[in-house]
């Protein structure tokens, strides 16, 4: 973990101790409000230190690398390729762009 979240949690801690909401906690350092319930649940079964160190060490458990199976990789490029052609043979660049309009 690093010392960035530790602080947050802490902190989190703390202004919970001197009375500020869940929700406020959450606004303030910018966390889902489910996360801080949970730092906060976590903290008074196990103590602050304790938690701390437990999430420092769930922090360190390797993850598996995500990946693509190579046919399912070909697939998508075929697709890819039969749709960015159009009828003259252009590419067309609605299909390559993405739409950030907001509606």
């Amino acid at each position: 973990m690093d010392v960035q979240k530790q602080t947050e949690i802490v902190l989190a801690w703390e202004l919970y101790e001197q009375g500020l909401s869940k929700s406020a906690i959450a606004r303030r350092l910018g966390r889902h409000r489910e996360t801080i319930i949970e730092w906060i649940k976590a903290i008074e079964q196990q103590g602050l230190t304790a938690f701390v160190e437990a999430s420092q060490q769930a922090c360190k458990v390797p993850r598996p690398a995500r990946q693509v199976d190579a046919l399912v990789k070909r697939h998508i490029w075929a697709v890819r390729e039969r749709a960015s052609t159009t009828v003259v043979g252009r590419r067309s660049p609605t299909f390559w762009s993405v739409n950030t309009a907001s509606g």
